[in-house]
């Protein structure tokens, strides 16, 4: 039957990867894509973008709501540092940061930083803020795009 198939490919599943670091990995997705809509410096329903949210923590280059900014920030990155741990110092405690692979956690930390700043800074570039010749040429503008790339 059907049943049997779908244990034996949780049981293929479950040999390269537990149930922690499947769920860790969920939960850093769903917090990248919450982040995104909540940090998204763009309003799609009044640019005809036909988006049904508003902004949210941020407008343009500004930051309407500094609880929700912040704390986005913090869970995305705590998400990250709880997948990171879970995949390359599985059994360990949380708090143990001299582990064998505690650089590799810290290189996935850094690499996971950059991506996210990166993002951002993209994000601003591609935004209503930077939109039209004279703003796209703005230092600001600029500054976001040359430190996106």
């Amino acid at each position: 039957g059907r049943g049997g198939s779908a244990t034996t490919s949780f049981q293929k599943l479950r040999e390269f990867i537990t149930v922690e670091q499947l769920l860790s990995l969920l939960l850093l997705v769903v917090l990248s894509i919450s982040s995104g809509l909540i940090l998204s410096p763009n309003d799609n329903n009044n640019n005809g973008g036909g988006g049904s949210y508003q902004y949210l923590a941020v407008a343009g280059s500004e930051i309407w709501n500094a609880n929700l900014f912040y704390g986005t920030w913090v869970g995305l990155y705590g998400g990250a540092y709880l997948t990171a741990h879970s995949f390359f110092c599985p059994g360990d405690d949380v708090r143990n940061n001299h582990g064998d692979n505690h650089g590799m956690k810290l290189w996935s930390l850094m690499l996971f930083s950059s991506i996210c700043a990166s993002a951002a800074m993209l994000s601003v570039y591609f935004s209503n803020t930077c939109q039209g010749q004279v703003l796209a040429e703005s230092s600001y503008c600029q500054s976001s795009m040359t430190s996106g790339m």
